[in-house]
């Protein structure tokens, strides 16, 4: 599987990346970015629910690695690395994802006495 990132009959410069490979041994996974004002809801382990452009239903993943892109501030994006709980189809490779992480409800009494 391969993503082109430089259309056909483009031109690109020195350098540019072209395709990118996926290895075949390795389940497909998603990368999302964040504000980085998110940082506490999209640590690895959260379970979040993932749309994909052209399917009707959403699917769910869990975060399984995040790294802030700008690292001399809080300022910058988050991107966290999401493994869907089922593999994905490789015809969905360079579809646009929505990402929403999921809302863990709690019920009254569980935290500790109020």
């Amino acid at each position: 599987l391969a993503l082109q990132r430089v259309g056909d009959d483009q031109y690109a410069s020195k350098g540019d990346v072209i395709f990118e490979l996926f290895p075949r041994d390795r389940p497909a996974s998603i990368e999302a970015r964040f504000p980085a004002s998110k940082f506490a809801d999209v640590g690895p382990g959260r379970h979040v629910s993932i749309r994909i452009a052209g399917e009707a239903e959403s699917r769910g993943g869990r975060i399984v690695g995040s790294r802030l892109m700008d690292g001399d501030s809080l300022s910058g994006d988050l991107r966290v690395r999401i493994q869907p709980d089922e593999p994905l189809d490789g015809a969905l490779v360079g579809r646009v994802a929505g990402v929403s992480v999921a809302r863990m409800h709690i019920p009254w009494g569980e935290e500790g006495e109020r």
